[in-house]
C-alpha cells in the first residue's frame, strides 16, 4: 500500500483507493487513579490506564461545545449526530470503568467496564448542544 505523496495534504474522494489514511495522534493520555477527563484528553483519542481498580469519568458534555480559559471549544462546530471515537487501554491490575456521570451525557450504551489486559473503543455522538451519548463499540479484546 503506497503512502500519499501529493503536496496538498489529505485527498478526499480524489485519492487513490490504496493510500493509507494518515492523521495526527498525540501521545496517549495516561491515568493511574480515578479522574475526570478534560475535553482535550478525551479528544486525544487514547486513554491508557494503569494502577488498580478505578473509574474514569467523561468531561461535562458542554465542555466539548464551549470555550474556557484553558482551551478553545474543541468541537464547537459539531452538529447533532456528529461523532468521534476514543479508546481506553487497561493495563491496570483491576477493572477500569468509564463513567458518564458528568452533566450533558445520556446513559452509556453497552458495557462500560474494562477488565485487566483489555481495551475498548467508544463512540461519542452529539444529540444536541451540550448533550452527548456514549456507545461501547467493541467489547474488551485482550492485548499482548
Amino acid at each position: 500500500m503506497a503512502l500519499a505523496n501529493g503536496s496538498s495534504g489529505y485527498q478526499y474522494s480524489t485519492g487513490n483507493a490504496n493510500e493509507v489514511l494518515l492523521f495526527v495522534q498525540g501521545t496517549e493520555v495516561s491515568k493511574s487513579a480515578a479522574a475526570t477527563l478534560t475535553a482535550a484528553e478525551l479528544l486525544n483519542g487514547i486513554v491508557k490506564c494503569s494502577g488498580t481498580t478505578y473509574t474514569v469519568t467523561l468531561p461535562a458534555g458542554g465542555d466539548l461545545d464551549v470555550s474556557t480559559s484553558s482551551y478553545s471549544a474543541p468541537v464547537a462546530s459539531a452538529r447533532a449526530n456528529s461523532a468521534f471515537d476514543f479508546s481506553v487501554i487497561n493495563t491496570a491490575s483491576g477493572t477500569v470503568t468509564v463513567a458518564v456521570g458528568a452533566s450533558g451525557w445520556a446513559t452509556g450504551v453497552g458495557t462500560l467496564t474494562l477488565a485487566t489486559g483489555t481495551s475498548g473503543m467508544f463512540r461519542c455522538r452529539k444529540t444536541s448542544d451540550g448533550n452527548w451519548t456514549l456507545y461501547r463499540l467493541e467489547i474488551g479484546r485482550a492485548h499482548v
